[in-house]
């Protein structure tokens, strides 16, 4: 018989295959932009990646991929939720995978609808409302959080803020650069994530073996989606509502 531990990570890969589903149906689907067929056909496309940071994209590249990186340093405790409410919560691992699962369904409805209002209401107001919620509730989750209700509650909220924020402010990773170099940016900005999240990882170990306390640790690395959010509001202009040639600073 599988012990409950084995059945904790393996159901979360099962709980993943609709998801997965819906991400390969919906990419048969989707067609490439008019302004990449266009800028293809022109040759217009970028041919070398170093192009990139010359000016005017270059400073844009460096404070979208700091962000990135320090939005990526919450990694960690989210990876360890499960883990985290078996080990200093006491939960069966069948109901904190039910906890996972069901916070994780509740918030789909904002990952769908976040980038929508983001366009009327912009991608700095509305990321980062959502980005301060997440932090907000993953603090909640580590420190104040008791019982099945309160950990379902505070994660929820955590997840709304993580899915809300994900579709606004990875927006400006490619509306800030023409569609020479879209792709190329938008790859930079997310190998800039996943550095961020190894380093997540790497920080927590450090942390918890200096603060004895996962919890303490959260609350340190909780700092990075914060100045994640500083360098989106003082150092990136606004690009709801405007046309991609117009926030790009260049052609394209």
């Amino acid at each position: 018989a599988l012990s409950p531990h084995h059945l904790s990570w393996r159901w979360l890969y099962v709980a993943a295959t609709p998801v997965l589903l819906v991400v390969v149906f919906m990419r048969r689907r989707l067609p490439e932009s008019s302004r990449f067929q266009a800028a293809a056909a022109a040759g217009r496309l970028a041919a070398r990646w170093r192009s990139l940071l010359r000016p005017p994209h270059g400073r844009l590249l460096v404070l979208v991929c700091a962000a990135s990186v320090l939005g990526g340093l919450l990694a960690q405790p989210s990876a360890f939720v499960v883990d985290f409410m078996q080990t200093q919560r006491h939960l069966a691992a069948a109901a904190a995978i039910l906890i996972l699962v069901g916070a994780g369904a509740l918030a789909i409805p904002v990952l769908a609808g976040a980038g929508g209002i983001s366009d009327r209401l912009g991608r700095k107001r509305v990321g980062g409302s959502f980005l301060v919620l997440s932090v907000a509730g993953i603090l909640c989750f580590f420190f104040l959080a008791r019982g099945p209700a309160g950990l379902f509650g505070a994660l929820a909220i955590t997840y709304a803020g993580q899915f809300g924020a994900w579709p606004t402010l990875t927006g400006f990773s490619t509306e800030l650069f023409p569609t020479s170099h879209r792709a190329l940016a938008g790859s930079a900005a997310g190998i800039a994530r996943v550095a961020g999240t190894s380093i997540s990882f790497a920080l927590a170990a450090l942390l918890i073996g200096l603060t004895g306390s996962l919890a303490r640790a959260v609350a340190v690395l909780a700092a990075g989606p914060l100045l994640a959010l500083v360098i989106v509001a003082a150092g990136l202009p606004e690009t709801a509502g405007r046309e991609l040639e117009l926030t790009s600073a260049g052609p394209g």
